[in-house]
């Protein structure tokens, strides 16, 4: 239960959801403990990396709508190679 609690305090960190006086106390709670300091460079890799596989995703949803939208407009056909 604790880890959930400072977990959702680590995202409001990052997401900057804290208030002033919140953002301050969490600070010097990184700078007194490497642990959460650690949990928040972590979490923040992680939610980046989530990011970066979001938009590769749907990056390559889109380059398949694509795709079938040509084929179906007879622009290509199934013999071209798709890399």
């Amino acid at each position: 239960m604790e880890d959930i609690i400072m977990l959702e305090a680590v995202e409001r960190y990052i997401r900057n959801e804290m208030n002033s006086d919140e953002r301050l106390h969490f600070d010097t709670l990184r700078k007194t403990n490497s642990d959460v300091d650690q949990l928040v460079v972590e979490h923040s890799l992680f939610l980046q990396q989530m990011n970066r596989f979001g938009e590769w995703k749907k990056f390559k949803q889109e380059l398949h709508d694509t795709h079938n939208d040509l084929k179906e407009q007879g622009k290509i056909n199934n013999k071209e190679a798709v890399v």
